[in-house]
């Protein structure tokens, strides 16, 4: 791996800089996209420069897309997964990837992928009703996908 890598999108560079800076800091949503998995929750912008996805208040990272109603981008390492009877998330799958296990969620009809220590995720099976939360972190937001 390189020290500094460029990613172009047709022809159009989106964004150079270390790879890790890459994957954390990705400055556009097809970097996000492109450098590791991301997923896509709907949310709303909010006058106050934060998005409200899935009942977080988070304060917007990047460009403002000038839209109401976007996408929020969050990788599955800051997705937090709670068991509650009343939840309003279902647990679909499962996959054991060793340290981490990724967690396959529907919430409100999105599916959601959360990567949680596995000993975390022993008690998450198929069918379970849980809580889905979000890490503390600015949040990179586009406008919203064709669903």
């Amino acid at each position: 791996m390189a020290d500094r890598v460029a990613v172009l999108n047709a022809g159009r560079l989106e964004q150079c800089a270390a790879p890790a800076e890459l994957y954390r800091r990705p400055a556009t949503p097809f970097v996000a996209e492109f450098v590791g998995t991301m997923n896509r929750l709907p949310g709303v912008l909010m006058d106050s420069g934060e998005v409200e996805v899935a009942g977080t208040r988070l304060p917007v990272d990047g460009e403002d897309p000038k839209l109401r109603e976007v996408d929020v981008l969050v990788r599955p390492e800051n997705v937090t997964v709670t068991g509650a009877a009343d939840g309003e998330t279902t647990v679909v799958s499962t996959s054991f990837l060793g340290s981490v296990t990724r967690v396959h969620l529907d919430h409100a009809g999105t599916r959601v992928k959360a990567d949680l220590s596995s000993r975390e995720a022993t008690a998450l099976t198929p069918g379970a009703r849980v809580t889905l939360g979000l890490a503390p972190h600015p949040a990179l937001v586009a406008p919203r996908a064709e669903r």
